[in-house]
């Protein structure tokens, strides 16, 4: 049975591991902040400032904000970027270090490159895409 420790650590791996693989196979090194909310306003989500409680977010050394699917059921992500994928992967330990014990965040968090999305609900595979098409 794994430890909490064990989890957390292995984790920690897979979010070193992973954005360092993106960057060795080309493509942009990170993502833009205001690149990304066009886009993800074009593709019709709200975006606004990500949750007052949401100090995690806040501390994201580029920006953070939060975008929002439409209709009262609808999904949430809080992106936020930092200047490398190092900023990222410190940003995903924050969520991970901080959250409730109630709260199963290994699912509603990913890492892409230097951008950190942290989900209100488990994404649907047309809002995952929706937004890490729009990271830009």
């Amino acid at each position: 049975m794994r430890t909490p420790r064990s989890r957390t650590a292995a984790l920690t791996l897979a979010l070193v591991a992973l954005p360092l693989a993106l960057v060795a196979c080309g493509g942009p090194s990170s993502y833009d902040l205001a690149k990304t909310r066009d886009c993800l306003e074009g593709a019709g989500l709200t975006v606004g400032p990500p949750p007052a409680d949401d100090f995690v977010a806040r501390s994201a050394t580029v920006g953070s904000f939060r975008a929002s699917f439409p209709g009262a059921a609808g999904n949430a992500v809080t992106i936020s970027l930092g200047e490398s994928a190092d900023d990222a992967k410190q940003t995903a330990g924050g969520y991970v270090r901080f959250h409730a014990r109630n709260v199963g965040v290994f699912d509603i968090l990913q890492v892409e490159r230097n951008a950190v999305l942290l989900w209100k609900q488990h994404p649907s595979d047309d809002e995952r895409t929706t937004v890490t098409s729009c990271l830009k």
